[in-house]
């Protein structure tokens, strides 16, 4: 079908109010958020896959994995914090399967050295590379100390451990998403990830990322961004940090690709 420039114009128009929407009937609360990340795993894993969780704090997701994937599948789990992943140890040794695989490493766009801020105990789920502004939204909660951690990209892990293709990729980096992203570069080329489930809302922009660069990359690589709640825009909330609305978004090999494949 051919378009005239003014079909074309409003072709476009539409698709960029469906991304950046600031409409609030379109936004979600985050139990509903967490109900449809919840009901996509529960479609999705089966046994035998193998599942990369990319922040995973004390564990409880992880453990979630790898019952759902059992004893012939694997769960590699990445958490760079000291308290967290701790917990994450002992809530490995309490699997049925012993299919976690334990990295205390943070997962980033290249490898070397990293700052991470330590937020207290109690938040450990905030945990991030950049300080995050909570100040901004109202949180008097500052980290109680900033450590040095070592950081890989997925490309070289996969490489060095053998692994050739990840069922799922869950990502949960507190805004580090998309240096994640970047660091799989080359699995995301060969189309060797088959879901990338990751989270975006303000610590998206805290983290220095827009959402323009999260969408543009994906593109780069053959990879198309929605939402995991279906009809939602990509990004609710907007371009910007203070109106950004949590959500979780869900990357596969474009639709074009799979068709030439």
């Amino acid at each position: 079908m051919h378009y005239t420039l003014s079909q074309r114009i409003k072709k476009a128009k539409r698709r960029l109010t469906n991304i950046f929407s600031l409409n609030p009937k379109s936004v979600h609360n985050a139990e509903q958020v967490e109900a449809a990340e919840h009901t996509f795993y529960e479609e999705y894993l089966r046994e035998g896959m193998t599942v990369f969780d990319v922040g995973s704090n004390i564990g409880t997701t992880a453990a979630y994995f790898g019952n759902k994937v059992s004893a012939s599948g694997a769960v590699h789990c990445f958490e760079p914090g000291e308290f967290a992943f701790r917990q994450l140890k002992l809530k490995s040794e309490q699997q049925i399967h012993p299919n976690l695989v334990l990295n205390n490493v943070a997962v980033g766009a290249c490898a070397g050295i990293s700052k991470f801020h330590i937020y207290p105990e109690s938040h450990s789920s905030w945990n991030s590379v950049e300080r995050r502004p909570l100040e901004n939204y109202g949180i008097d909660i500052q980290p109680d100390k900033i450590i040095e951690v070592p950081m890989l990209t997925l490309d070289d892990y996969c490489q060095r451990t053998k692994v050739n293709f990840i069922n799922l990729l869950k990502l949960d980096s507190e805004g580090f998403e998309l240096q994640g992203l970047q660091g799989a570069r080359k699995l995301l080329e060969e189309q060797r990830i088959g879901a990338c489930v990751l989270e975006f809302g303000q610590t998206t922009f805290d983290q220095g990322n827009s959402p323009r660069e999260l969408l543009l990359y994906l593109k780069s690589v053959g990879y198309d961004l929605h939402n995991l709640i279906a009809g939602d825009p990509v990004f609710p909330g907007g371009k910007f940090a203070k109106t950004a609305q949590f959500a979780m978004l869900i990357a596969r090999p474009s639709q074009k690709i799979r068709e030439n494949q």
